[in-house]
């Protein structure tokens, strides 16, 4: 699998809320780091358990990336994140941009597939009613 197929792959377990989609994409030591979850998930089963509620609480997602470019076991995209709330659900979700851990660095998406190296995208503030990567 190549490095722009394995992010499709994860983008395309959110489309379908398949957390199992999504960490079996990952071998032990994969690293899935997000800016709106406190610490890295490592692991196929922390993977799988991080996401199972976030994927639970919305329907109808829709990622789409454009323009894609991969350097070997490295892949940049430009992406598009779109989803409602499945149900009145409390979520707590921490804004990273005021989070101070994360005071003195960007918001950074991290994929580590398997033992590559870490795929990196920036991510801009969340808007109204999606978020944009960028």
């Amino acid at each position: 699998m190549t490095a722009a197929e394995a992010l499709r792959a994860v983008c395309d377990a959110w489309e379908v809320g398949d957390p199992d989609a999504a960490a079996g994409l990952f071998g032990p030591d994969g690293v899935y780091e997000d800016p709106l979850y406190p610490e890295p998930l490592t692991g196929p089963d922390p993977i799988r358990a991080g996401l199972a509620d976030g994927m639970g609480a919305i329907e109808d997602c829709r990622v789409t990336l454009d323009p894609v470019l991969e350097d070997g076991d490295r892949v940049l995209a430009v992406g598009f994140f779109a989803s409602r709330l499945r149900r009145a659900v409390r979520l707590s979700v921490r804004d990273p941009r005021r989070d101070p851990r994360r005071e003195d660095r960007p918001a950074v998406r991290v994929f580590r597939h398997a033992s590559a190296r870490p795929l990196t995208r920036r991510v801009a503030p969340p808007g109204p009613a999606h978020r944009q990567f960028v």
